[in-house]
């Protein structure tokens, strides 16, 4: 029997197979977010089901919309600009977790020069962010 004109059935079901096997591969390839907290002085990393938030010591909290992800070797890598009352400044930090703890280097891209440090986080630590005493 001839197909009517505008009939897409079988054209739907061409298309829709392979959409959602690359909705499945997508989904799949994505680690699920690391839900903890890991913290120091002046830095805390939070994570949650659907957002991590980097506080760091001076700044406003940076958020990360889909959540704070580690790769198969228990890697993790931010980027994106940290912003305080005066500025926004780009930031790189790298870190390995291994347990309760994360070390993590923070480097923050000042105009008067990159501020780089290693920080040893632990999921019982003591952020203290109301202390400003850094980065200036």
């Amino acid at each position: 029997m001839p197909r009517a004109l505008g009939d897409c059935s079988v054209i739907r079901a061409s298309v829709t197979i392979p959409v959602f096997a690359l909705t499945l591969s997508c989904s799949e390839s994505l680690p699920p977010p690391v839900v903890t907290r890991w913290a120091t002085t002046g830095i805390e990393l939070l994570g949650t089901p659907v957002v991590g938030e980097l506080r760091v010591s001076c700044f406003r909290p940076f958020r990360v919309s889909q959540g704070i992800q580690l790769d198969a070797q228990d890697s993790i890598n931010l980027s994106g600009k940290l912003t305080d009352a005066q500025d926004s400044v780009p930031f790189l930090l790298a870190g390995l977790a291994h347990g309760d703890t994360l070390a993590a280097m923070l480097n923050i891209m000042l105009p008067a020069g990159d501020w780089v440090r290693v920080f040893h986080m632990t999921t019982d630590g003591d952020a203290a962010l109301s202390e400003c005493q850094y980065y200036r």
